[in-house]
């Protein structure tokens, strides 16, 4: 059984991200056939050491977790020697490593470089501030040269790092978990849902967007209408943007989203900025749910996908196209069956697991 030194900066266990959510279902699908060392740099550290080490313990041979400071994949921290030498210790007997995203790239041990797995979830530069553009681009570029192999969630990035970096790359985008018949959607009802973690920039900034612009708009046309801001983090900077009167539950973190699934009838995506495949929007197709969505929301989709989806741009758009889905069953019956027609070209996580698994034999020489 091959050795994985895996580099990331967030414990998958337990998910409450979508981020989160793909590497613990690929974790858990490779940890079969693959001894993995969890190596996390984490910017959550006591959370992570009280919840991590016990969810992800059957999945993975060791889980070592270390303190980071605050950054973002724009401004690294500092290079943390504590985690230089972890990695050092830890990978010492690996035949190769995986390390998510180009701004740990710095923590591969020498010897494993020539057998790097590296993870472009976005391609960053493009998505930097204008002054730190030129900056992220130069890193960027030099860790796509060095890794072994490096590997792209959507088609677009493929073509944004050959573009970049002259190189090709593989692809291993995000999947889904097959839901159960009890777990699909069905007509009728006035809850609208947006399923995000709120520690993020970009989906704080689309629940801005929402609670503000979008759902008064909602709410003068069709006054019985019921928003559930759904997901893990901090949302108590958006309470206060919460129209007088208007129908909004916060319901903080949920184990499972099939009961919230189940109720409503419209999920929505109003992301403005930011990148990458969106795991919930993928889950949200796979029940059959109606979807009204940014064109950024759909980024890295296939064309079935988007086609299925309801797509919106102003604030108006985005209110007409909800109250449309509101106000008609045969709307709502129809973008269900568009939902789950574009599920069925999607991959499952054990798909992509099976992808990840033959870039993680490639670069270990197999």
């Amino acid at each position: 059984m091959q050795r994985v030194l895996y580099i990331t900066n967030q414990c998958p266990f337990p998910p409450k991200s979508g981020g989160q959510l793909r590497e613990a279902r690929l974790i858990e699908a490779l940890g079969k056939d693959f001894e993995i060392k969890l190596c996390i740099l984490s910017t959550n550290h006591s959370a992570d050491r009280c919840n991590g080490e016990c969810a992800a313990s059957g999945h993975v041979s060791e889980i070592h977790i270390v303190e980071a400071e605050e950054a973002d994949s724009f401004r690294p921290a500092c290079l943390s020697e504590e985690f230089s030498a972890l990695c050092a210790s830890v990978g010492q007997d690996c035949d190769l490593v995986h390390v998510e995203g180009y701004f740990l790239f710095d923590y591969v041990p020498e010897w494993l470089v020539g057998r790097s797995v590296m993870v472009a979830e976005n391609v960053e530069y493009v998505l930097a501030p204008p002054d730190l553009k030129e900056i992220v681009r130069a890193k960027e570029l030099k860790v796509l040269q060095a890794a072994r192999c490096v590997v792209a969630l959507s088609e677009e990035d493929r073509t944004l790092i050959a573009e970049l970096s002259g190189r090709s790359a593989g692809m291993v985008p995000n999947g889904f978990d097959p839901p159960s018949a009890s777990s699909l959607w069905r007509s009728g009802g006035n809850k609208v849902a947006y399923v995000a973690n709120y520690d993020w920039g970009p989906s704080r900034d689309g629940a801005s967007f929402l609670l503000s612009d979008v759902w008064p708009l909602v709410t003068s046309r069709f006054a019985g209408a019921e928003l559930l801001l759904v997901g893990a983090g901090d949302s108590s900077s958006l309470w206060g943007l919460v129209p007088p009167g208007a129908n909004v539950h916060f319901t903080g973190y949920v184990a499972s989203l099939d009961d919230v699934f189940r109720e409503v009838t419209v999920f929505v995506s109003p992301l403005r900025v930011g990148g990458g495949m969106k795991v919930k929007i993928m889950e949200a197709f796979s029940r059959g749910l109606p979807v009204v969505a940014s064109d950024l929301s759909l980024a890295g989709f296939n064309n079935s996908c988007r086609r299925a989806a309801l797509i919106a741009s102003t604030k108006e758009e985005f209110a007409s196209e909800v109250i449309s889905v509101l106000e008609s069953v045969e709307l709502q019956r129809r973008l269900s069956l568009a939902s789950l027609a574009a599920a069925r070209e999607m991959p499952s996580w054990n798909d992509c697991a099976a992808e990840l698994a033959y870039w993680w034999r490639y670069a270990a020489n197999e």
